[in-house]
């Protein structure tokens, strides 16, 4: 009991919760924008500025109404949730990754305007995901990579070549979808290896000397 197909009942409550408490700042942030006569979304991320340096931490937190706060609320408590469900205690560690890695690439190559929302974020997830997926070879990480490539890839192609969002928004769609990619490469390069993975080498290196 309280577990089901390998997903601990109590893990997937934490994820919920602390999934619940980041969505809760980005709407707390929003609706303290909305209130105070200061425009929040200044402090955004503007590329090349050393103003701007402020949003590459900034950034996911801004939005600029609640339109584009209520698409990606949506689309982030998914890929979180499934982010933590197959990374589990790494998944924070992740999702920083993601968020600062994402920044710091639209701050050098960004277009000239104040940049906002957690656009960037998802498409780091959405790339961390599907590359995790086939790196880790897991019945669950696949799963997970597959279903994210049906359900979220359409948002990064014309995110990235339909420029749905204005011109050059295409930039914040690649730089974040890169930074995923290049976090999963990471995380499995380095990753401590498994028992499995380790008897299975150790198989390897024997064959290897008894073939000599």
């Amino acid at each position: 009991m309280g577990a089901i197909a390998g997903v601990n009942l109590r893990e997937v409550k934490q994820a919920a919760y602390w999934v619940g408490i980041l969505l809760l700042v980005f709407w707390l942030v929003r609706i303290v924008d909305s209130i105070v006569p200061a425009n929040l979304t200044e402090f955004g991320l503007t590329p090349r500025t050393v103003s701007g340096l402020v949003g590459i931490v900034t950034m996911p937190l801004l939005h600029a109404d609640y339109a584009q706060l209520t698409a990606n609320s949506i689309s982030i408590a998914i890929l979180c949730s499934l982010l933590i469900l197959v990374q589990r205690s790494n998944a924070w560690w992740i999702l920083a990754g993601i968020w600062l890695g994402s920044g710091v690439v639209i701050w050098c190559v960004g277009d000239a305007s104040t940049q906002v929302g957690a656009t960037a974020l998802g498409a780091g997830m959405i790339g961390y995901l599907i590359l995790h997926g086939f790196l880790n070879s897991r019945p669950l990480t696949i799963i997970v990579a597959i279903l994210v490539a049906v359900f979220f890839g359409g948002t990064i192609t014309s995110g990235m070549f339909q420029a749905v969002e204005g011109p050059d928004h295409w930039r914040t769609y690649a730089s974040g979808f890169v930074v995923g990619l290049a976090m999963a490469y990471l995380a499995h390069r380095f990753s401590p290896k498994t028992p499995q993975a380790i008897a299975s080498t150790d198989q390897a290196d024997r064959k290897n000397h008894a073939s000599e």
